[in-house]
């Protein structure tokens, strides 16, 4: 649903059908999110990954300190 209309509502803030498909696939996104569990740890990630000063994950080339999102979430 998303491949289908986002380069059309991206290009054409009126196309009103575009927009309508892209705001139901956000909502079926949110709803199997919130339904797999996964929404608390992604919230809580924020503010790990918010708060790093110096960490750098093994195996990640990274310019700047980081936590990768799957370490983030776990």
């Amino acid at each position: 649903m998303v491949a289908q209309y986002i380069v059309r509502a991206v290009e054409d803030p009126s196309d009103d059908e575009a927009r309508s498909n892209m705001l139901l696939a956000s909502s079926y996104a949110g709803m199997g999110f919130g339904n797999a569990g996964v929404h608390l740890p992604h919230g809580m990630s924020y503010p790990v990954s918010g708060n790093v000063k110096s960490y750098r994950a093994p195996g990640y080339s990274a310019d700047h300190p980081m936590v990768p999102h799957g370490f983030s979430v776990i």
